[in-house]
C-alpha cells in the first residue's frame, strides 16, 4: 500500500482489494486505496468526506435500486 494503515476495512470487488481508511500512527485516514491484480500495483482510489477508523464494508451482490424497492 502506498499509505501505513492499521484499523482499516477491506473488500474485494471485480478482481480488485480496496484498503477503506483506517489510520495511521497520528491519526485516522481518509483514503482509500485500490490493488490490481494485473499491474501488481496500489493506487489511491478515493478519499472519504471524513476521516475514519475501525469500519465496516460490504460488498452486496444486487445494485442500489434493487435494494430500495
Amino acid at each position: 500500500m502506498k499509505v501505513v494503515r492499521s484499523g482499516l476495512s477491506v473488500v474485494a470487488y471485480d478482481n480488485a482489494i480496496y484498503a477503506i481508511a483506517g489510520k495511521n500512527d497520528f491519526s485516522p485516514l481518509a483514503s482509500m486505496e485500490v490493488y490490481d491484480e494485473d499491474t501488481n500495483e496500489w493506487e489511491i482510489a478515493a478519499y472519504l468526506t471524513s476521516a475514519r477508523s475501525c469500519l465496516g464494508a460490504v460488498v452486496l451482490p444486487v445494485s442500489l435500486t434493487k435494494l430500495a424497492a
